[in-house]
């Protein structure tokens, strides 16, 4: 089990390094740690939702944007 975990860090990692922060669309950025429950636009007017409590990489929407 100790050696699944560790292939799926390494894995993630590796992953990591493949992203390319010019690939964010506009009005958004790149984070290392954004949440894995993000707004979008079928869920915005909803109340929000607790998300799993993990960093997300990748892009991010701006404040304002969904």
């Amino acid at each position: 089990m100790q050696l699944l975990v560790l292939v799926c860090l390494v894995a993630g990692s590796l992953a990591q390094l493949d992203f390319n922060v010019r690939d964010c669309p506009a009005y958004s950025h790149y984070t290392t740690c954004g949440t894995a429950s993000p707004l979008t636009s079928e869920n915005y007017l909803s109340t929000p939702q607790v998300g799993v409590l993990m960093c997300k990489v990748g892009c991010e929407s701006d404040e304002g944007y969904v």
